[in-house]
């Protein structure tokens, strides 16, 4: 059943709050252990957001609790066989995942356990929204959906009924359908007749029950035609294609509002969850500027200004309002890198070829800023060009059709630990480290500016994080906690390197986890981690683009990644995905320039079509499996839009089709792995599934 957001002129309706409350008290009746109340989290970085507010709150009355990290299903399925009979086990909550599994059935859970959902991705499966409440023929745990309020109501009262009518009306049986269908086909001179009769009893005053009564075919014709109305009108919503709501931080940020504890702390996990929305493109720039708005007044309440202060306070860990520049990791880079690996210059510049380099050099010329300055470390740049760069961007930008260089963002402070981190960078950070922490070789470099070409490239090791020293015993609970290793063992290396190719994802959440706690040092530490990760993105992508890998289907964009130095990165979901995502923005523009009017002119035949939003599809090999890693990204023509991704279905009806050996693992419906012999009957598949869906 749905849970609705706090209503502040309905302060006794149950919400957020209620719910959580409810966790509490059950609690302390019972007085239960870790095990009674379990929180399952996806491994990125809004779930891990919205766990690091839950476990505070929990921690705060002194609630025992069980935090899981579930990858994919293979993993959940796990965990479920672990927490299924536990007698203690009275509450589970989900974040990030599960919108479209049928949680009550999924869990076979005992009717005394209920099944808290918090997952921004839609749709949602309408079992757990609509249906649910636990108890009932099969003793099923009951399940609460926190919504979110962002969806329109009238569309959800029509999708409640037609659940409601296929949920609870009785439906006939296969042969009474096929004899009802046989009699009208045979009698409909019969249908006329009760016709005619029904239209005498109406006016004796016959009810509209005794109407049905009289025409016994024409109402069974009626039934079955609105059952296939709410049949279609189901498969339309969850055909749609997943899109996403507001993000679980600020979600659980509402619940912290809601019961009077909000903390800097608190709203700077929900901003770093909404930045990371906004930057990876599940949101458009419209629903970010509406939740901005929301953090916005937070932040102004929980930090007011210090009026006459001109000394640097060595406890200022407050939050402040700064226009972000979209040119990623600028405070922590030279600002000529971090423009040539923006995706917003990629897409408008052409960055990936000599002419675009050279645009870009006039770009930075028009701006006044020498060559020699914008390639140094920014922190080393001249401080009169720095504090001028956002002036002379907004001024001359616009001649390059760099419009929209900045959004509104968030920056905080770190008292006299470390300058001030966007949220941004913050979010680049974390991400890095559930991406490539462990389990995966990355080279990085001293992050000490000078470009690749001067860099001290070496080997990322997850010691860069706590240090050198073997034999301090701070280190050594650090990685005991992180990686489970014994404390006490010498040889950490040797630990880490044995461990790294077995749950990586696990301990990734759990290195980010700690790095989220106000531990700037170690977000700092994975800075050179990002750069490499941008690197890799731009150097394959470009790749791609340069030698033509690229192909233009009528229905969707192709690219599969068969060799290059970063094969081993891309068979991972995140970062393949991030890599689909660059490609879209940088090849935006390119078929922008090719439009008349709104109208794409075929080079063939000068004649003109519509423009259409393709999606773009990316295969990567991998070599140790045989199989390849694909992944989905609808595209849109309009940049800062977001677009419902309907490749998870076609994916999944795709593999079915062709019989493809495949794996749907992950909760993301748009990655999927294929047998490398089966690829092209997949694709072909795909094709297939987009032309029957008019996409």
């Amino acid at each position: 059943m749905l849970l609705a957001p706090p209503d502040t002129s309905n302060p006794h309706s149950q919400s957020y709050g209620t719910a959580y409350k409810d966790i509490v008290n059950t609690s302390r009746k019972r007085q239960s252990s870790a095990n009674a109340v379990v929180i399952l989290a996806a491994p990125d970085v809004d779930a891990l957001c919205g766990v690091r507010i839950l476990v505070d709150m929990l921690k705060i009355d002194g609630i025992l609790h069980n935090v899981r990290v579930v990858s994919g299903y293979a993993e959940l399925e796990n965990v479920r066989t672990e927490i299924v009979d536990d007698a203690e086990l009275h509450t589970v909550v989900i974040l990030g995942f599960g919108s479209l599994l049928t949680l009550a059935s999924q869990f076979a859970l005992h009717s005394r356990v209920t099944v808290h959902l918090i997952d921004s991705s839609r749709p949602w499966n309408l079992a757990n929204a609509f249906g649910s409440f636990g108890g009932g023929e099969f003793n099923e745990a009951k399940v609460l959906v926190w919504d979110d309020g962002y969806h329109n109501a009238n569309e959800m009262n029509e999708l409640r009924k037609s659940w409601e009518a296929l949920e609870y009306d009785p439906e006939e049986s296969e042969e009474e359908s096929d004899e009802s269908e046989d009699s009208l086909d045979n009698d409909s001179d019969d249908d006329d007749d009760d016709d005619d009769h029904g239209s005498d009893g109406d006016s004796e005053g016959n009810p509209p029950a005794k109407k049905a009564k009289l025409n016994p075919k024409k109402a069974r014709r009626k039934l079955k035609q609105e059952r296939q109305a709410n049949k279609n009108k189901l498969t339309k919503y969850y055909n749609g294609g997943a899109s996403y709501g507001m993000s679980i931080s600020c979600v659980m940020y509402i619940l912290t509002v809601e019961l009077e504890r909000a903390v800097n702390d608190l709203v700077w996990y929900a901003i770093l969850g909404l930045t990371y929305q906004y930057t990876s493109a599940k949101i458009s720039r419209s629903q970010y500027d509406d939740r901005y708005l929301l953090l916005k007044d937070e932040v102004a309440r929980l930090n007011p200004p210090n009026v006459g202060e001109t000394v640097a306070n060595p406890d200022d860990y407050s939050i402040s309002i700064k226009e972000e520049l979209r040119f990623p990791l600028l405070r922590h880079w030279s600002l000529y890198d971090s423009m040539i690996h923006s995706e917003y210059i990629a897409s408008k510049l052409g960055i990936w070829k000599e002419g675009g380099k050279k645009r870009l050099h006039g770009f930075l010329a028009e701006m006044g800023l020498p060559l020699v300055q914008a390639q140094q470390s920014y922190a080393h740049m001249d401080t009169d060009l720095k504090r001028a760069l956002p002036i002379k961007v907004e001024n001359v930008a616009p001649r390059h059709q760099l419009v929209d260089l900045s959004y509104p963002s968030f920056v905080r402070s770190f008292g006299l630990r470390s300058l001030p981190l966007a949220a941004a960078d913050a979010v680049e950070a974390i991400g890095a480290l559930l991406q490539a922490a462990t389990g995966i070789s990355i080279h990085v470099d001293d992050g000490k500016g000078g470009g690749e070409l001067f860099s001290n490239v070496r080997l990322w090791e997850i010691t860069s994080l706590f240090g050198n020293a073997v034999d301090d015993k701070e280190n050594k609970r650090n990685l005991t906690f992180f990686g489970q290793m014994e404390e006490g063992d010498e040889d950490i290396a040797a630990l880490i390197k044995k461990r790294n190719d077995e749950r990586s994802w696990e301990r990734n959440f759990w290195i980010a986890y700690d790095a989220l706690n106000n531990n700037v040092a170690r977000l700092r530490a994975s800075i050179p981690l990002c750069i490499s990760l941008h690197r890799a993105v731009l150097r394959t992508g470009a790749s791609l683009i340069e030698q033509k890998v690229i192909r233009n289907l009528s229905l969707f964009r192709l690219a599969i990644l068969k060799e290059g130095p970063d094969l081993a990165l891309f068979c991972n979901p995140a970062p393949l995905s991030r890599l689909a995502k660059w490609l879209i923005e940088a090849l935006r523009d390119r078929i922008i320039s090719k439009t008349k009017g709104g109208k794409v002119i075929d080079p063939r035949t000068g004649s003109q079509r519509r423009l259409k939003d393709l999606p773009f599809i990316v295969g990567c090999l991998n070599e140790k499996t045989g199989t390849y890693l694909v992944a989905g990204m609808t595209g849109s023509t309009l940049f800062d839009d977001a677009r419902k991704n309907k490749l998870g279905t076609v994916f999944h009806e795709a593999a079915e089709s062709t019989r493809a050996r495949s794996k749907h693992d992950w909760f993301d419906t748009a990655v999927v792995e294929v047998h490398g012999d089966d690829l092209q009957d997949f694709i072909e598949g795909v094709q297939a599934g987009l032309a029957d869906s008019n996409y």
